[in-house]
């Protein structure tokens, strides 16, 4: 076939003057068009400026034109300079060292933005043996693969965040386990010399409080496993007048308080997390209003009683700046914030939405930029009022000889000073010797409490050696957290009893009491 010197040509063939193709290419054409249509993706013939000469695809909405106006273009005119530049670029490269290479990038499509990867090639030889100076890009559609790969990082970051949260949380709890305990021995002490005063008292249950509720904070960030009754019920007045107090300094001069609490069923959550989640609130929506234009500013505390009887209805409600669109679905996201730098932690309403689906209840946001925001916490009515705490801790009846093996000198030590008066107390630092201990004498140890991380042996090869001596009743596995797949594996079979640090002198006695329960 001729070449006419007003033809246009490509590798496979002449179109004649008139555009049209004869009809061998033409053939050619439909079948290499059904086979990209086949394979999937975009077939490009470009020449080294970077101009169309063909394109064949089964999926035209990729496209950023329809075929017949990209035909003739150049990559520069249809992608713009600065991609375009990078295309030619690699066009250049290629016929010069005859090497594919690889292009990813984004456009916007009529299938809307999609991600690109672009493999360009030196045209193959015609059937002549001639070699024509085009190339070959075959580009696919690579969205759904970067946003998997996106997601996969997401869930990679998210993992070493919760093996840093396991381990902060583990750090915290530590801490607070022999507070917890330093607290009753002076609980004690001072009940020793006589009636403690009434300031005395109330420092101590302030104490108490702050001990529980940093415990709290960390179990529902999700760094440890709660260890808290899920049958308990609250009066919502009492948590919400706790967290009105807590955050009395935040909201004086900011904002006018309207409170509406009418008396209501009980609850089925506990009374900490519920003041944790209202207190969250309340501290939001302090941080929301603008401090100039007090007191035009108004917080709203109110709750009610669902139609049916069966929830209450908590809402919290401010006039402030309210929240942009674009964020209202990522506040319960954890570390996510829209607060200026060092206003918040970013954690606030993640761990309220926990708590309070953990109870079985609902946390939803409405929000209007300029307007403000109202949050409305729904938590199931109890069926059953709970029964009253206990004053006095009620200890086993008979005195016990209890080891314990924990790697915290001074935890050690503030089990010492609790259980000395109702029980003999051995203590061990390092797990090796304790394990020896028992090995000596098995029948020495009425209760064996050990905690979970351990250097040289931990909670969980402790519990196997005195499984195998035929101990397991008697142990008592402590834990401030599981943050290691082995330790969360073995707390999840349920396999012996379990303490959650910090625990209450209340708490260690009643399982202490299970443990020599016959």
């Amino acid at each position: 076939m001729s070449e006419d010197a007003g033809a246009k040509t490509h590798s496979i063939g002449t179109y004649l003057d008139d555009g049209s193709m004869p009809r061998d290419v033409e053939a050619l054409e439909a079948r290499i068009a059904l086979l990209v249509s086949f394979v999937g993706g975009i077939l490009f013939e470009v020449d080294v400026e970077g101009r169309y000469l063909a394109v064949w695809t089964g999926e035209p909405h990729l496209l950023l034109r329809p075929v017949e106006e990209l035909r003739g273009r150049t990559v520069k005119e249809m992608m713009g300079t600065e991609l375009g530049a990078q295309f030619i670029a690699t066009f250049q490269n290629v016929l010069r060292t005859g090497t594919p290479q690889l292009i990813e990038y984004m456009l916007d499509v009529p299938a809307g933005r999609r991600n690109f990867r672009c493999e360009t090639r030196r045209t193959p030889r015609r059937a002549d043996g001639t070699e024509p100076q085009s190339l070959t890009l075959l580009v696919r559609d690579i969205t759904e693969e970067v946003e998997l790969k996106a997601k996969l990082v997401e869930a990679e970051r998210l993992a070493a965040m919760g093996l840093v949260a396991a381990s902060i949380g583990h750090e915290i709890r530590q801490p607070l386990a022999f507070a917890t305990t330093s607290v009753e021995v002076l609980a004690r002490e001072l009940g020793a010399s006589g009636p403690a005063t009434p300031r005395a008292t109330e420092a101590l249950d302030h104490v108490r409080d702050a001990i529980q509720r940093i415990g709290g904070i960390a179990a529902s960030a999700g760094v440890v496993a709660p260890d808290r009754p899920r049958d308990a019920t609250t009066d919502v007045r009492r948590p919400i007048d706790a967290a009105l107090d807590l955050c009395a300094s935040e909201l004086q001069g900011r904002a006018k308080l309207v409170v509406h609490v009418p008396a209501l069923p009980r609850v089925r959550l506990n009374e900490g997390e519920l003041c944790q989640v209202v207190a969250n609130l309340l501290l939001n929506a302090a941080h929301a209003v603008d401090p100039e234009r007090s007191p035009a500013n108004r917080i709203g505390v109110s709750a009610s009683l669902s139609e049916d009887g069966t929830k209450v209805r908590i809402a919290v409600e401010d006039d402030g700046h309210g929240i942009d669109p674009a964020h209202v679905v990522r506040v319960f996201d954890p570390f996510f914030s829209t607060k200026a730098p060092g206003r918040g932690t970013g954690l606030g309403l993640f761990v309220s939405k926990r708590i309070v689906e953990a109870a079985g209840g609902a946390l939803e946001i409405s929000s209007r930029l300029g307007e403000g925001t109202a949050v409305v916490v729904t938590v199931p009515v109890s069926t059953a009022e709970s029964a009253p705490p206990s004053i006095e801790p009620v200890a086993s009846p008979e005195r016990l000889t209890v080891l314990v093996v924990d790697d915290e000198p001074a935890f050690l030590r503030s089990l010492e000073l609790v259980l000395e008066d109702t029980h003999d107390v051995v203590v061990c630092a390092r797990s090796p010797d304790a394990l020896a201990l028992v090995r000596a004498d098995p029948s020495r140890f009425d209760a064996i409490l050990c905690d979970l991380s351990m250097p040289e042996i931990d909670g969980v090869a402790f519990y196997g050696h005195v499984e195998t001596l035929g101990l397991a009743r008697r142990f008592v596995l402590m834990t401030a957290g599981a943050f290691t797949p082995h330790g969360d594996a073995f707390i999840r079979q349920a396999r012996c009893r379990r303490i959650a640090k910090p625990f209450t002198l209340e708490k260690l006695l009643a399982v202490l009491s299970a443990v020599t329960a016959r």
